[in-house]
């Protein structure tokens, strides 16, 4: 827990960086760190369907008792993942694992408190198919786990991310079928208590561009949040919440440009 990994300028293949609690990885730049996502010996040997370049908290992080409280080993909180590219790199992760690789994102986080700046993901993408395997998420937030497995959330996440930048096209499948598509910045805070006080979600100056099969940002069971100043250009749909009855999102000052 509480570590710093920087890293220079650079081209660096991994097989997955799964954050710990307080974990911050920055690199030089987005123009200067590209962190590209690899098949590993973990890939080839457990069964997974989804697959991104970082991670983190996808397990509980509270009690299921009454009183939700923590597990202080495993609070995911003063994440930081900034100054980076994100290869997804789903052409090299689908010919590497075939069939059972169904996504391949940049970001995929679980945790209370995180801040996500000046982040680009490229080179996403899905198998297409079945409706579950569609829709992909570059960069995905959450505070709650959005199923049904009765993992507690946080009452009071703090969520910022700003200056990313989510970059065309959503690859595909090998064939001509229900084509995949992409939600580029996803956040949930399904189980937030904005009526107490702390809850802070903004999501602001990001840009999604060239997807024309492709939606700028939504939101999962969201309890609260500001997205604001960000700027959708030639892609498919700027904005769609459909997952989870979200209630006091505020949307403003924002450009669609040229969308579908």
């Amino acid at each position: 827990p509480g570590i710093v990994i920087r890293f220079r300028p650079g081209t660096y293949e991994t097989t997955g960086i799964s954050l710990g609690p307080r974990w911050w990885v920055v690199g030089a730049g987005m123009e200067q760190t590209t962190l590209r996502r690899v098949p590993g010996d973990r890939d080839r040997r457990y069964y997974r369907t989804g697959f991104a370049v970082i991670g983190g908290g996808w397990g509980p992080q509270q009690d299921r008792g009454l009183d939700g409280a923590p597990f202080p080993e495993r609070k995911y909180e003063d994440l930081r993942v900034a100054d980076l590219t994100l290869d997804a790199n789903w052409p090299g992760i689908r010919e590497a694992l075939g069939p059972w690789a169904k996504k391949a994102s940049g970001l995929s986080v679980v945790c209370r408190q995180i801040e996500v700046a000046r982040v680009r993901v490229v080179r996403f993408g899905a198998v297409g198919g079945r409706f579950e395997w569609r829709e992909v998420f570059p960069i995905s937030v959450t505070s709650s786990f959005t199923s049904a497995e009765g993992f507690r959330g946080y009452p009071d996440p703090d969520i910022e991310i700003h200056g990313c930048e989510i970059i065309g096209p959503v690859l595909g499948p090998e064939q001509n079928r229900e084509w995949p598509y992409c939600t580029g910045i996803v956040v949930g805070n399904r189980d937030a208590r904005p009526e107490e006080g702390g809850v802070r979600v903004r999501v602001h100056h990001n840009l999604f561009r060239d997807i024309e099969n492709g939606i700028g940002f939504g939101g999962a069971y969201m309890r609260g949040g500001v997205f604001e100043q960000n700027e959708v250009l030639r892609c498919g749909l700027g904005f769609n919440f459909d997952t989870g009855g979200c209630a006091g999102v505020i949307i403003r000052d924002n450009r669609i440009i040229d969308c579908v």
